[in-house]
């Protein structure tokens, strides 16, 4: 009687859970694939293995371009106060003046603008 023969890929449930392991947590799932595959003899399973592994890289990196894109969009969504040209709103409370010669200084304005003040003589 011959030994019983290892079946050549995956069953249906494991990879059921690879594909769930890798939408919800890739990088533990590529460190999965890539340990189970350093230790896997069976060239199927090794294939399989691999493709799992290049997979869960994949949508990783999908992951994280989405992630900079989101930083990107938010850091550039803030207000654009242009200092340049006639002032709006005022000095802005706080802003501290920079020296423009004989006493004068320019505040930043609230709402965009500068204004120059003289403070001395």
């Amino acid at each position: 009687m011959s030994a019983p023969r290892e079946p050549a890929g995956y069953d249906t449930v494991s990879k059921v859970v690879a594909v769930l392991l890798t939408l919800w947590v890739p990088f533990i799932a590529l460190i999965v694939a890539l340990v189970l595959r350093s230790s896997e003899t069976n060239p199927v399973r090794q294939a399989a293995l691999r493709a799992w592994a290049l997979a869960s890289a994949a949508w990783l990196a999908v992951g994280l371009l989405i992630g900079i894109i989101a930083i990107a969009s938010i850091a550039s969504s803030g207000p654009h106060i242009s200092h340049s040209g006639p002032c709006i709103g005022g000095p802005a409370p706080g802003a501290t003046g920079q020296p423009v010669g004989h006493g004068n200084y320019r505040f930043d304005c609230v709402g965009g603008g500068s204004t120059v003040v003289h403070l001395g003589s």
